[in-house]
């Protein structure tokens, strides 16, 4: 998975996508059939990812090939994923990305990172988990 850092400063579409891949691999590792072995994205990941929205990409490019080693994607236009990040964005959502560097320089006296809302500041205890 990407580290936060290198999504900061992305487009919020490019980083819900990159969340949805993640997802993708979550889904697979949970319900697959045959589970691929390390970090290959094979013809199972290949598919649910185009059901969804999103497509596979060895060079994030149309045409490209579908499965393989370091793979990446786009979203298909008029797709699932697409419509529904319309609704979200339509909300007004957008995301706060803090950078880790600058995270750490700021809780430099702790060594223990509270996630809160943004809006009612209640405690993510879902998030405290994988931390």
């Amino acid at each position: 998975m990407k580290s936060p850092d290198s999504m900061y400063n992305k487009p919020d579409d490019d980083i819900c996508s990159t969340v949805v891949h993640e997802q993708v691999h979550l889904w697979q590792h949970l319900h697959a059939d045959n589970p691929p072995n390390r970090a290959y994205h094979n013809r199972e990941w290949s598919n649910k990812m185009q059901l969804i929205g999103l497509m596979p990409s060895n060079t994030g490019m149309p045409g490209s090939k579908t499965v393989g080693a370091k793979m990446s994607h786009y979203i298909v236009k008029g797709s699932v994923l697409a419509k529904a990040y319309a609704q979200l964005k339509a909300t007004g959502f957008k995301f706060e990305l803090e950078s880790k560097a600058y995270a750490a320089k700021e809780r430099a006296a702790s060594s223990k990172l509270k996630v809160t809302c943004p809006k009612c500041q209640s405690l993510n205890q879902s998030v405290l988990m994988y931390l």
